[in-house]
């Protein structure tokens, strides 16, 4: 019997910018749906085997390649603006008003980069979503770059704003699973692009939303950081929690590297997100016009 309804779409961003995406809805009663928001240099299908366990508790995902990345127009690892992001965000939304009943609770889930780009988002617009869940947010890097190296970062944001460089992350550093990093190096779709000015607006980010931002923002949050991850910092996402402890959960999990979804506690992982999103009925009220209305700004 088939569990799973899936396909690739494509839509338009404000700027008329290509947009790639994927959703995967179970098939009768969707108790939610899930908007995934992956990290740099990802996309959307490296999530996939993830959202067939979702709609497998019938909860649904759906997510675009965020404008260079994937199958989506832009150039590799970069922005003008975080806005753009935001504004893709918003257009794999209004593809999904079209095919999921109305009302359906919606949550956002921001892995890596779109951890706090998600959150970001979700602060913008709290009256359509239920609840956040970060997987490994870039808050803080695991090595963060600080005095000239940061200075220099900076300095090269302003001059040649959209000059891209390598990440410099090794797979191993990403996946435990010598296969499962294999299958990330053979990934034609990925890239290790960053744009001066697109590590400068994540690294502000970040420590805008734990230093500033965290205490103002009660909608339901859950994050899950891997306590061998190095490539984000997991003590700054406990940092986030501190600061606003009535309405963040965080799980540290053991043996844990940066790609939740494909380490060997992702099944965990699900089962915690899928009893979380079961607890959060009381938002349930929330109209789906507010949705509309986000997607139309």
């Amino acid at each position: 019997m088939k569990c799973c309804d899936h396909s690739p779409f494509y839509t338009y961003s404000k700027d008329k910018t290509l947009i790639h995406g994927m959703y995967w809805l179970p098939s009768g009663n969707i108790k939610a749906v899930i908007c995934l928001v992956h990290g740099l240099g990802g996309h959307i299908a490296r999530f996939a085997d993830f959202a067939h366990e979702f709609c497998k508790n019938k909860i649904g995902v759906i997510g675009v390649d965020l404008r260079g990345h994937g199958k989506s127009q832009g150039k590799r690892g970069d922005v003008k603006t975080l806005n753009e992001f935001y504004e893709d965000i918003k257009s794999s939304l209004k593809y999904l008003e079209q095919i999921v009943p109305e009302n359906t609770p919606l949550y956002i889930y921001g892995n890596s980069m779109g951890g706090p780009v998600a959150l970001k988002f979700a602060m913008e617009n709290t009256d359509i979503f239920h609840g956040v869940i970060l997987a490994a947010p870039w808050f803080t890097l695991y090595k963060q770059p600080e005095g000239i190296k940061l200075s220099v970062l900076r300095m090269i944001s302003m001059i040649f704003p959209c000059a891209t460089f390598s990440s410099g992350i090794k797979s191993g550093e990403f996946r435990s699973d010598p296969k499962k990093q294999q299958e990330a190096k053979s990934d034609v779709l990925a890239h290790k692009y960053i744009s001066a000015r697109l590590f400068s607006f994540i690294h502000d980010l970040g420590l805008d939303l734990v230093l500033n931002k965290a205490n103002d923002f009660n909608l339901p949050t859950i994050i899950f950081h891997g306590n061998i991850d190095r490539v984000t910092d997991y003590k700054s996402s406990l940092k986030y929690k501190e600061n606003n402890t009535e309405n963040v959960e965080f799980v540290l999990l053991p043996n844990t590297k940066h790609e939740i979804h494909v380490e060997p506690e992702r099944n965990n992982v699900l089962n915690k997100i899928v009893s979380w999103i079961e607890s959060n009925e009381k938002y349930n009220h929330k109209n789906s016009q507010k949705l509309k209305e986000a997607c139309t700004e």
